[in-house]
């Protein structure tokens, strides 16, 4: 992915390696892409482009030799954390 450096700030610490997702509003607007090494869980309505989003973010790492992973949910997360 494409890395954006810098010395941005985010809960008291540096972060200087960013990926972007790929959209270029949305990277602005998220200060030039997502914290590397993380997970990140995008939730919303259906049809509200969460795969869009995941598909569009696994297209850059590709494309960046990067590695991306994508584990679709086809129910909400709490029922999966039921006993």
């Amino acid at each position: 992915m494409n890395q954006v450096e810098g010395n941005e700030i985010e809960r008291g610490q540096a972060i200087q390696d960013r990926a972007t997702l790929g959209i270029a509003g949305l990277d602005y607007v998220v200060r030039g892409g997502l914290p590397q090494h993380r997970l990140y869980v995008v939730e919303g309505n259906p049809g509200s482009g969460k795969t869009t989003l995941a598909l569009q973010f696994l297209l850059e790492a590709s494309a960046a030799e990067s590695v991306a992973c994508m584990s679709p949910c086809p129910r909400p997360l709490t029922n999966y954390w039921k006993s």
